[in-house]
Parts: C-alpha cells; structure tokens; sequence
C-alpha cells in the first residue's frame, strides 16, 4: 500500500501537479510513519510548494516548514542537505519580496557549510556549493565589500563535486565584481582563469574577451601618468583576444562578440603601435556592418570606423581613410560626428588628394551641420576661398556660389565672439566685394518704380501710393528671384536677402491702405496680393526673421479675406492656412518646442481640414494636426487627430503612419492596452506600408508574452504561440519590411518555434514515459505495445513539424528507444539514423552539435546504432 501511495505522489510531482502531490506525500509521511521513504516525503512536500507557480508567502512558508522538518528531525538522513538547500533557497525568495531577512538566508547558507560540507556524497557537495552561491547573493544585499564576498565564491569554483556551469558561474561572478569596482588589474586573471579552467564551456570565450577588456582598460590608466607603462597589458589584451577568437571554429563566439573582441584587439594593436595588425582587426568588426544589428554593437562599430579612418591618415593611406570619413558622415547620427568628418574629408581632399570640387563640396557639408559653431564659419571661409579660386579659373558658376558662402559668412557670424572667425567674416567681405564687380547692376525698372512710388507719397493719393508700392514689391520679387541659385550646397544669401526686401515692400502696400476696412475698392485689389506674396516669400525663405513674419501674414490675409475686406481665391486660403500651419510647428522647433505655438499649428491645419476635407492633400493635413499636437506632447488632443487620417482617409498615403503614430500617443497617455487594437487594424489594413512589420511583431510580440503568465500545461499556450509564429512569418511576406525587420523576427520565428516543440514535446514524453513503464517487467499487451507507438508517431510528428528544432532531436533519441523497448531493431537504428544523419556534411564528416545536450543526444544514436548492430548480428549466428 505504501508502495503504491508512493507511486502516485511521484505521479502528481512529475506531472507538476504540485498541490497534490504536496498532499499526497504528506498522507504517506502521516500513515506510514515507520517507512523508510517518509524522510524522502517529508523533503519532497516541500520541494512540492517551492515549485509552485507563482511563488506565494503562505507556499513558501510551507517549503520552509516542509524542510524544517527534515533538517531538524533528520539531519543524516541523505536528503538533509537538499533540504536545507531548499530551506535555504525558500527563504531567498521570501527575502526577495521581504517576508525574510538576508541575513537568514547568510545563516543557513553557513549552516550548510557546516553541517554538510564534509560529506563526501556528490549530492550533498552539490546542495553546499549551491547554498554557497545563494550566501554571495545574501552578502550582495547586504552591501558587503567585494573581498568578502569573493571567499565564497572560490570555494565554489574549487569544488571539485560542484556543477562545472555551477563553478564557471562563480568564477564569472568573480571577475565581474571586480571588473565593476574599476579593479581591471585583479580583474583580467579572474576572467582569465574562466577559460583556463574549464576550456570547454560556452562561456570560456567570453572569459577570455573580458579578461583582454580588463588589461586593456589597466593598461589606459597606467599611460595616463607614463605612456610606456601600459604597453605589456595592451600587449596581454592582444593576446586574450586571440584566446577568445580561438573559439570561433568551435561555435562559440557569435558574430556580436566578434564585433566586441576585435574591437578590443584593434585598440590594443594600436595602443601598442601595431597599425596595420590593428587596421585587420577593426576591418573585421566593419565587416559585420548590418550584419550584427544589436544596439550596443553599432557603437563599436562606428567607433571602429573613426579609428580606421585615423590609423589610415597615419600612414597615408588617405583613399581608404577619406572613405571611413565619407562612411561617418553619412551614416553617424551624431552631428558633431558628422561635422568633424566633414571637415576631414575637405583637409584631404584640398591638402592631400588636391580635389578643390570635393574640398568645396565637404566645406558645405560642413557648414550646413555645423550649426553656429567656429568650425562651421572655417567651412564657409575655405568654400568661398577655394570657389574664388575656381572663379579665377573660369568655372562657371563659381562667383555666385562664392559670394554666397561669403554672405552666409558675414550673416551667420557677424557677431562672434572669436577673433579668428572675425578676421574669417572680414576678410571675406573684401573678397565678396571684389566678386560683386562681376555680376552687373542692379535693374533700372526698380530704380525708376521707386522714384514713382516716392512721388506718390508726396502727393498723398492712397490709390496710387498701394499701386506704385506694389509695382516696387513685385519688381523686387523678380529681382529676387533672378538671384536664385540652384547650385547645390548654395546658401542664396543674396536672394534672401533680396527676398526679405520684397516681403517689406509688400507689406508697404498693407500700411499705405490703412485702414483696410475703409480703403477704396481701388486700392484693396492689391492689399490681398500683397499680404499673400509677403507670407508666401516669407515661408519660402524661411528664416528666423522670415517665419514670424509669415505667421503673422498669412492668418491676417485668410482673416481679411473672411470678413469680406480682400478677394482671395480657394488655392490662396488653403496655400495661406498650410503655410501658416507648418510656420507655426518650425517657429515652436526653434523655440524650445513651445507648446503653445505647436498648438496655434494645430489650429490652422485642423481649419484647413475642416474647410476643404474633400481635398486631395486632406489627409496630409489631417495628419499634421496629429503631429503638432504629438510635439505639444498633448497626446489625449494629438490621439482623435491621428485616428480621423485612416477613419476619413483610409486610402492616403499617411493613414498607416497616423495608426503607427496613434499606437505611440496610446503608450503615452497611459493606455497601453490599446496599442495593440491599433496595430492589428494597421497589420490588416496596411500589410504593405513600411509600418506594418513592427505591427505584425508587436501583435505577434503580445501573443508571445501572453504565454508568460499562463500554466506550462495550458493548452492555450500553444494556440497563442501558434497565432505569434503565424504573425512573425507574416514579416517575410512582406515586401515593405526591411532586412533588419526579417532577420530580428527570424529569430523571433525560431525562439517560437523551439517553445512550441518544447511545449508538445513535453506532453508526448509524458505519455511515452508512461506507456514504456506499463511494459517494463512483463510482456506487453498488444493495447500497450500500441500506446508506445502511438507516443512515438506524436515525436515522429513534431520532429518534422519543428525540423532542426532541440526537441525534434531529443524526441529522434526517445524514439528510437521506444523502438528498442518494442524489439524493433531496424526501426530504432533507422530512427538514431535520422540523428546521425543530422550531423552530417555532405562530405559525410560528423558536425558536432551546438550544445552539451545535443551532443550526448547524438553520441547515444551513434552508440545506440552500434550496440544494436552487434546484437541483431549476433542472434544472426554472424
């Protein structure tokens, strides 16, 4: 009787049926009390409520009374150190919510020690170097010094009965105390040790990395007080690095800690004037450029082309260098980056490589990121000295463009505090002068317009005032616009200049009919002209001057125009209310992102929606009201905005970015839930725009984590795995979704995959293990021999569900045992065959799998293969 309540308690427990079996075994301790299984009982009930999920203090509270027991009733029994292994881990967990002290969880650890680290017993040993790594946890939430708690650790590493992951672990930890209290000298041999000792475990490269880190990052603190003194550890770094890279073949080192141990190599080389050894290794990390896509690689790599762009000037090998600069200008996201790149570029092509266009060129690259630093005034100055230059020469163009690098000269730093930049500023004025000689007169048409407009004033005639100064705006605007220049990197200084002229004298005609209301219908004619062309010219140019003035113009003239004082057509309203929109969202940029002006830009473009919806552009319009809204960070306001583009404009080209856009002011406002309602309408309405494959992996994402909190043997796990693989594989279909996109769900298609083989691979062994034990000892029904092959068929059906996944390869091993269990031999070695086969090149050379697990897996199919030929030839007779 006993035998059998046994057997049904270590049922519950491996079918994780955790409460039951906690009772099921605590009905054995209470009626059989002379068993010899009632101390393992008693240790079990409380391994029973340790493992519930989730943890709970009224569960935990039971473990710890559950192992107490044990621990205090039979201290030599065999389960007693697991059992304060487990009192000991119990009461990490309670201290991890606060319902236990760290400081119990550092006594019982020690009792551990104490009690049980004598015992020669491997499970003994195993449960006191685990209650050792819970010890340092405890210490490391008492804020103990580093050198205390490192004692603990050694012991765990020296452990011979220890786990090796159990002791890798522990001599990992080592390393990283030390290395994260800046201690790099102590650091590297710790890290060092990792892969000397246990060469063999996936962690040995990374060791060997950090260690070449850590000697690296000594020997930069010893060069900061002798710059000789670092050269052995840089020299060490090198060589650690070579370590770590030595994994490579083995499958160990993955193309990101590629990145990151080449990177460390190159900066040793050249820290030990080793140039083109380190121009090799930082080769290397470039050569994964959009290969490896982790957010804290790209760092490395850029850092890596900015010091191959360095070592190759060294050496003059000024192509290549000019190169990495033309790679950082382009692709850094640092403006400073940029600018200095830019500014690299221009030196070697003007002093090295004698390319005056690329030089000028580079110049205003420069320039136009540089913002209102000096480097950008340098940038200007070399582009108009060199432009001269080509103007002498005879280049066409040259003058125009020259003179506007010095105008934007004299505009942007007139006022600089520097005296270099002042000497720039001045001495490109007279250079600007001696240029102004070559491009002619100013029109006489203006000349004689103003001489009429002056007269007009003279004699006081309002109509004749409005219509010559309209005469004099207007010839201003064409003056301006012959100045225009299309020459790329033109700053048009002289037709802004020009321009603003203009706006002035249009807004002369406003001021000569004031007020409007009352001026003759004769004069008004041009006042609507006028205010259109002052805040259209405005818009057009720009400027920090320009766009308060256009913010103020144009809502005056759509305002004038609905009180009935001005004639406007529909095009001019709807040109006047977007420009003012747009006016008003830059002058908030430029403004320290003033909501209030981001707000007023909201406005005009919502009146613009709401005069014209039928208009082509009003989903653009509709659009930008979000986006206004979004930069006031009023998010409640910027939501409905972005929502009406795909609810009234479902077919504009903005309406998948408004839905992308609404989802971000949902995360924002605090209603996360819905985020995911948005990105499901824009999966399905929008499978085509570029927005739809961060669509498909967040929705795919969310039914992932969904899984998290549901029970290992709910079936509804499976179905909403089933429905993320369904949405990751929907990305690859997608034309508009990006490399990265597809190789980041790839991943994500296989992690799903493997959760999914594992989930039913788990269930099928439960029935295997099941059927294989009703035909152990005795001969098989033909009911049980079909209940085995009935659980090999489900193994059969996810290996080639999930071909390539661990569990089809696990499965492959139980099948072909389920076959040797049933006597049937050629079956079992064809299903071991399968495994082999798996691991096979097309050279018939044997892969070694990628883990420990799958290589045991795999040594059993070859042995299995083996033993079950010699037997099956020996009942033969051969």
């Amino acid at each position: 009787q006993s035998l059998g309540a046994i057997r049904l308690a270590d049922l519950l427990r491996g079918q994780e049926r955790w409460v039951e079996a906690a009772v099921a075994y605590a009905n054995i301790v209470e009626r059989y009390p002379g068993s010899d299984y009632v101390d393992a009982a008693q240790y079990l009930i409380g391994v029973c409520f340790y493992s519930i999920d989730p943890r709970t203090t009224e569960n935990l509270g039971k473990s710890v009374e559950a192992f107490s027991v044990v621990v205090d009733t039979s201290p030599d029994s065999e389960n007693a150190p697991d059992a304060l292994y487990g009192l000991t881990l119990s009461t990490k967990a309670l201290a991890d919510t606060g319902d236990a002290s760290w400081e119990e969880v550092v006594a019982l650890a020690d009792k551990l020690t104490n009690n049980y680290s004598d015992r020669p017993d491997a499970r003994a040993q195993k449960a006191v170097n685990s209650g050792n790594l819970l010890r340092v946890l405890a210490l490391e939430k008492l804020g103990h010094d580093v050198d205390e708690v490192i004692p603990g650790l050694r012991q765990v590493v020296a452990s011979d009965s220890a786990e090796e992951s159990t002791r890798v672990t522990a001599q990992l930890k080592i390393g990283n105390m030390l290395f994260g209290e800046e201690r790099y000298a102590e650091a590297a041999p710790e890290y060092q040790a990792l892969g000397d000792l246990f060469p063999n475990s996936d962690q040995a490269p990374l060791g060997y990395y950090q260690a070449a880190v850590s000697a690296y990052k000594h020997g930069e603190m010893l060069i900061v007080d002798d710059e000789n003194a670092g050269a052995p550890f840089f020299a060490q770094a090198e060589e650690l690095s070579g370590s770590a890279l030595a994994y490579r073949d083995q499958g160990k080192v993955d193309d990101s800690l590629m990145v990151s141990i080449n990177y460390t190599r190159g900066l040793a080389q050249s820290q030990a004037g080793r140039v083109m050894p380190a121009i090799q290794s930082l080769g290397v990390v470039t050569s994964f450029e959009g290969t490896v896509t982790d957010p804290d690689k790209l760092p490395i790599i850029e850092a890596a082309h900015i010091e191959l762009a360095r070592l190759n000037q060294q050496i003059g090998q000024f192509d290549v260098a000019a190169t990495e600069y033309q790679y950082l200008a382009e692709h850094s996201t640092d403006a400073n980056m940029q600018l200095r790149s830019y500014l690299s570029l221009a030196d070697i092509y003007e002093n090295q490589l004698g390319d005056r266009t690329q030089a000028i060129a580079n110049y205003s690259m420069a320039a136009d990121v540089g913002g209102d630093s000096d480097f950008s005034a340098q940038a200007l100055y070399r582009a108009g000295v060199l432009l001269t230059e080509a103007a002498a020469a005879g280049e066409a163009g040259a003058v125009d463009q020259a003179i506007a690098m010095f105008e934007s000269l004299q505009d942007r730093f007139a006022d600089s505090p520097s005296d270099q930049v002042q000497l720039m500023v001045a001495d490109g004025g007279v250079r600007a002068s001696d240029l102004y000689v070559q491009t002619g007169n100013i029109d006489t048409a203006l000349a004689k317009a103003e001489d009429a407009r002056d007269r007009s004033v003279r004699t006081g005639d309002v109509v004749q005032k409005v219509q010559a100064q309209y005469q004099v705006a207007n010839l201003r605007s064409r003056q301006a616009r012959s100045l225009f220049d299309n020459t790329e990197g033109s700053a048009n200084t002289a037709y802004k200049q020009a321009s603003r002229e203009s706006v002035q004298d249009y807004l002369k005609v406003a001021e000569f009919a004031e007020p409007i209301a009352q001026a003759p219908q004769n004069a008004r004619v041009f006042v609507g002209p006028a205010l259109y062309q002052a805040g259209v010219v405005s818009y057009a140019v720009h400027g920090p001057v320009d766009l308060p003035i256009a913010s103020e113009v144009l809502p005056r003239f759509v305002t004038l125009s609905d009180n009935g004082h001005i004639t406007a057509q529909d095009e001019e309203i709807q040109t006047a209310l977007y420009y003012a929109g747009v006016t008003m969202y830059d002058l908030a940029r430029g403004s320290e992102m003033d909501p209030t002006l981001f707000a007023a830009s909201a406005q005009h473009l919502q009146d613009l929606v709401n005069r014209y919806p039928t208009n082509e552009d009003a989903g653009l319009w509709q659009y930008q009201v979000g986006e206004a809204f979004f930069a006031a960070q009023r998010f409640e306001e910027a939501l409905p905005a972005y929502i009406a583009v795909p609810d009234n404009y479902p077919a504009h080209a903005s309406a998948a970015e408004a839905l992308y856009s609404a989802a971000a002011c949902f995360n924002n406002v605090g209603r996360p839930d819905e985020v995911f309602g948005v990105y499901e309408r824009l999966a399905s309405n929008y499978p085509e725009s570029e927005y739809a494959a961060d669509a498909f992996i967040s929705v795919g994402d969310a039914r992932y984590n969904e899984t998290i909190e549901l029970a290992e043997d709910d079936p509804e796990r499976i179905v909403k795995l089933k429905e993320a693989l369904a949405l990751y594989k929907s990305v690859l279909d997608l034309e508009s979704a990006s490399e990265q996109s597809k190789h980041t769900v790839l991943t994500y298609i296989e992690e799903t995959e493997e959760a999914l083989a594992a989930l039913e691979y788990g269930r099928i062994e439960t029935a295997f293990n099941a059927a294989l034990t009703a035909i152990a000892g005795a001969d098989a029904t033909p009911e049980q021999t079909q209940a085995v092959l009935d659980a090999i068929g489900e193994f059969d059906a996810l290996t080639k569900a999930y071909h390539g996944s661990e569990s089809m390869q696990v499965a492959l091993v139980q099948m072909g045992d389920g076959y040797v269990q049933l006597e049937r031999w050629q079956d079992s070695i064809d299903t071991f065959s399968r495994l082999t086969a798996f691991y096979t090149d097309s050279s018939g050379i044997r892969i070694t799998p990628p883990n420990p697990n799958l290589d045991r897996a795999l040594r059993r199919a070859e042995s299995q293969i083996v033993s079950i030929t010699q037997y099956v030839r020996q009942m033969a007779g051969q």
